[in-house]
């Protein structure tokens, strides 16, 4: 049966067999909490990740296990090491974010990508009373409402898509609002991250951080931090496509090679 292991740490086993092989692996956590620790998630401090899909909202308490009376899940954060002290966070999950955009780009055909949202919402200043309830099926944390429904209200004759995209942007800022509601009422100052002017210090990261109109909407009192993964894995993905196409050149650089050692030279040869 499969041992009961620290988050991060050697794991495997030593092959010897004729000293063939030598293996060694590394066990690492789910993709969220890989995240969390790799952008100094071993501070204090909250990280919102938001996906193509939906939201997580983590927020690391140390070595305090708070159990969550106002919606949210306690979770494990990370352990470094067998006789390391386990790290335990406060979770929130959103099911419907970048999901949203989709919805506007699939269904209803505002947008033909996702990145044509940020400059269609910038062209109104304000929803225009347009509110966005993106509960296609259900409301996650803090609610837990899975009888709930998507709504959209505050609709007038002079209502256009610009309000509406915008207003989408929004509907993602008020729910992660409301998980750091509630991450501060059951954690109080425990895990609180916060820069010299007392600005409570927000990481964010994933697809939807790219657009910087969400970003400025998000009226939480925060001092974002984002995150330079995305960036950092864009910059890695150029160098494995870059290898590849090293890779095929050599190959074939080979073969014609070959062909032409073996093919050619051998019918000139014959001539």
């Amino acid at each position: 049966m499969p041992a009961v292991v620290s988050e991060v740490g050697e794991r495997g086993v030593d092959w010897e067999v004729g000293d063939v092989a030598h293996w060694r692996g590394r066990r690492r956590g789910s993709e969220r909490r890989r995240r969390r620790w790799g952008e100094k998630g071993d501070a204090a401090g909250a990280d919102w990740t938001a996906d193509r899909t939906g939201a997580f909202i983590l927020l690391n308490t140390g070595e305090n296990v708070i159990h969550s009376k106002h919606g949210l899940l306690t979770t494990l954060a990370f352990k470094l090491g067998p006789k390391a002290p386990t790290n335990y966070a406060l979770e929130g999950s959103i099911a419907i974010a970048g999901a949203a955009v989709q919805w506007l780009r699939d269904s209803l055909g505002i947008i033909s990508s996702a990145s044509e949202i940020e400059e269609l919402a910038k062209q109104v200043d304000s929803t225009g009373g347009v509110y966005f309830v993106p509960a296609f099926n259900g409301l996650f944390a803090p609610w837990w409402r899975d009888d709930a429904r998507g709504v959209c209200i505050g609709i007038t004759r002079f209502t256009n898509k610009s309000h509406i995209a915008r207003a989408v942007l929004e509907s993602m800022c008020f729910q992660v609002k409301d998980v750091l509601d509630s991450m501060h009422k059951d954690a109080g100052e425990k895990g609180e991250n916060r820069n010299a002017k007392g600005e409570f210090l927000l990481r964010v990261d994933g697809g939807a951080t790219v657009n910087n109109l969400l970003m400025q909407l998000q009226l939480l009192g925060c001092c974002f931090v984002e995150a330079s993964l995305g960036s950092l894995l864009l910059f890695m993905n150029a160098w494995v496509l870059l290898f590849w196409f090293w890779f095929v050149f050599i190959i074939l650089s080979n073969l014609w090679y070959l062909f032409y050692s073996w093919f050619l030279g051998g019918f000139v040869a014959s001539l």
